[in-house]
């Protein structure tokens, strides 16, 4: 007889460096939701049971203890049979207080985002002479290692190094802003995901992976296996966009045709890709952007193709946690079985939310890939 897996939700609080909640906190709280994004900010909610009672406070327990005040910082982790995952570290940045008459209770709702809301709060302008993208990265997010981030930064496509007398990088914004401004001239993404120990994080600037190691599998209406409660597959195929046109070399001064290749996130991920370079109804849009070389236009028109391909085919859907056992992490790689061949294969994890509540846990998903068609015959355990 299979034992049913134990649940535990972990939750931290405090100002700089977090300490466990203590009772009267945890015994308060009704929900908790955690939504995962693995190309943006991550956020939070919780949902307490506010009560004026404790200790005869003219004020609400939870408000005069101090421990969930605006930027104190929240770390939330679950232990699914002994196995701890960290599912946020982040700030609070809202309190909501409500109250129902009809029942005479109050519910306190506090929410906020990962750390990354700290590299959005100082506008700064800067120049980053003779330095390429990725060293960009990196320098922008050494400050950040105090409050336990570790950059995790993948070279950009051709590295391009600007030389001064052609453009110098110009920061004119928050940290966080300008490292999205630059992941997304390059077709890369820029996230902070938790963990993989309390209090420290990942910071993430590079493209979407297609490689890695693979969560266990999503199943559907394949018996006592199945674990999925469900699930919907969205294919748009006029999304790919190919691009064509001409671009003068910046050395030669020699007018050269540009036009963009099959989608570089390797390996692919469905075996029939939507976008077909040589197909009468695939969408073509000319560059005419005069301003580049020859080697930073192809840049630009290779990234216009690689993200037009990327949410192609879109699976939305919902676990039962309890049958699959895990934690799904985004961002991430999972098989999919059970949908057909369509539909079947691997998929990037691209946003997972994660509702705990007394006795429940479950976990709402997306998926994407390039097209349809399975490229594996077997999913991963």
């Amino acid at each position: 007889m299979n034992q049913v897996p134990q649940i535990q939700l972990e939750l931290w609080l405090g100002e700089a460096i977090p300490s466990p909640a203590p009772t009267y906190v945890t015994e308060m709280l009704q929900s908790a939701e955690i939504q995962r994004d693995a190309s943006g900010p991550s956020s939070f909610q919780l949902v307490f049971h506010a009560d004026r009672t404790l200790g005869l406070s003219p004020d609400f327990a939870l408000l005069s203890g101090g421990l969930l005040k605006a930027w104190n910082r929240v770390l939330i982790g679950v232990r699914l049979d002994g196995a701890f995952t960290v599912l946020m570290d982040g700030f609070i940045t809202h309190q909501e207080l409500a109250h129902d008459k009809q029942f005479g209770a109050s519910t306190l709702t506090v929410s906020g985002e990962d750390v990354s809301i700290l590299m959005d709060r100082l506008q700064i302008s800067l120049e980053y002479p003779q330095m390429g993208d990725a060293i960009i990265a990196g320098i922008v997010l050494a400050k950040y290692s105090l409050i336990g981030v570790l950059p995790e930064i993948i070279p950009t496509p051709l590295d391009l190094i600007p030389l001064v007398v052609e453009r110098v990088p110009q920061q004119n914004g928050t940290d966080r802003a300008f490292l999205n401004e630059m992941a997304c001239r390059n077709g890369f993404r820029f996230a902070v995901r938790p963990g993989p120990e309390p209090l420290t994080n990942i910071a993430y600037f590079g493209p979407p992976l297609n490689v890695g190691s693979v969560q266990p599998a999503l199943s559907i209406d394949v018996g006592a296996g199945t674990n999925v409660e469900r699930i919907s597959f969205k294919l748009d195929s006029s999304a790919p966009t190919a691009m064509f046109g001409m671009v003068q070399d910046n050395i030669t001064e020699i007018d050269a045709p540009l036009t963009s290749l099959p989608s570089s996130r390797l390996p692919p991920l469905a075996s029939d890709p939507a976008l077909d370079l040589l197909g009468l109804m695939q969408r073509r849009d000319i560059y005419t952007d005069p301003r580049l070389g020859y080697l930073q236009a192809f840049n630009e028109v290779q990234t216009s193709t690689d993200i037009s391909t990327d949410h192609v085919l879109v699976v939305d859907g919902e676990l039962d946690t309890l049958r699959y056992g895990a934690v799904l992490e985004a961002p991430g790689l999972v098989d999919l079985r059970g949908a057909g061949q369509s539909y079947d294969g691997r998929y990037r994890v691209e946003k997972v939310t994660h509702k705990l509540a007394r006795g429940s846990y479950s976990q709402s998903f997306n998926l994407a890939r390039e097209g349809t068609g399975s490229t594996i015959s077997q999913v991963a355990a």
